[in-house]
């Protein structure tokens, strides 16, 4: 009898039960937005349709979870410096399937998708990705999950 547990098995288990929905909307490296000014290497900061980042993007629907990422030392070093009650560290750490790929700069939107599966902002945050975690490597080399810093 093999009683062996499948990491990556038992993780999506979990979300599959705790996790929670959102918008990944990665950018599409290979095709320019309308607004990118090619003489200037830059988009336009207000264009709804990329967001400002120059690409077109891609909206994909994924379960996560989340939790702060504040360190204690990040903590230390923002009390330091700021008055009483104005200390806030917004970043966050995302769990996703492997089978997630986002990168630099994607985003993540915190979504409540309707009966027809048309995502809302609930205004909880739109969160940048600014790094993944790439040693999350356990079973015989298998990558099990991932994790995004955003902030």
């Amino acid at each position: 009898m093999n009683t062996s547990i499948n990491l990556k098995r038992e993780f999506e288990k979990i979300l599959d039960k705790y996790g929670r929905e959102v918008l990944v909307i990665r950018q599409d490296k290979k095709l320019f937005c309308s607004c990118y000014n090619e003489v200037n290497q830059e988009a336009s900061r207000d264009c709804p349709l990329c967001l400002g980042l120059g690409f077109s993007l891609v909206a994909e629907r994924h379960r996560t979870r989340s939790e702060s990422s504040a360190s204690a030392e990040q903590m230390l070093k923002q009390l330091k410096f700021a008055d009483i009650g104005d200390v806030s560290v917004n970043k966050r750490k995302y769990f996703f399937k492997a089978n997630m790929n986002a990168i630099q700069k994607d985003l993540i939107a915190e979504v409540k998708f309707d009966a027809f599966g048309r995502p809302a902002y609930t205004g909880d945050g739109i969160w940048e990705i600014e790094n993944m975690d790439r040693n999350l490597h356990l079973e015989e080399g298998n990558q099990i999950f991932k994790v995004y810093q955003t902030s």
